[in-house]
């Protein structure tokens, strides 16, 4: 299971820290470094979110809405993080290593399709080209990151198996 600090996750889901901390005050989070460096799943993070928005008259219901407004994350990519989220978390059920490293290599190309509907629902929402490659980057760079310790892969190995961006 990857998991993200609130700093990522802010970043990720294009909010201030202040309403990330606020979405999250009462959601436990999904895995502890230690008592102070709680971390949570995107989908936990990204329903959070959402539901702190809805309760304070920042959402419009849209169920079938395409595109993200009032910083409300788009069902497109909530439906690609709930499936990243599946994903790492059967991988890193398999027993063996090896098993696992043929897991990650076949989230590949999930990650590249996530990276991508990240970048363009960012450019829909209007937002700057550099900030949107710059955000986009470094939660790619996060992703891969994630996939170090349970294939016990170093960077750059992660790097060389799973990024279809090459």
């Amino acid at each position: 299971m990857q998991t993200f600090s609130l700093n990522s996750l802010s970043e990720s889901l294009e909010c201030d820290r202040g309403t990330m901390v606020k979405a999250l005050r009462d959601v436990p989070p999904d895995f502890e470094k230690s008592k102070t460096r709680p971390e949570w799943k995107m989908s936990t993070a990204s329903r959070a979110l959402e539901t702190h928005r809805r309760s304070i008259g920042r959402v419009p219901s849209r169920p079938n809405a395409r595109v993200a407004v009032n910083n409300e994350i788009d069902p497109r990519l909530q439906r690609h993080y709930v499936m990243f989220d599946r994903a790492d978390a059967s991988m890193r059920r398999l027993k063996t290593v090896e098993e696992r490293r043929k897991a990650a290599i076949g989230m590949g190309p999930q990650i590249e399709q996530m990276d991508a509907l990240q970048r363009q629902i960012s450019l829909e929402n209007g937002n700057d080209e550099e900030l949107t490659e710059l955000r986009s980057d470094r939660l790619f760079f996060l992703y891969l990151r994630g996939l170090e310790h349970p294939c016990s892969w170093s960077q750059s190995e992660v790097w060389a198996a799973c990024d279809v961006r090459k």
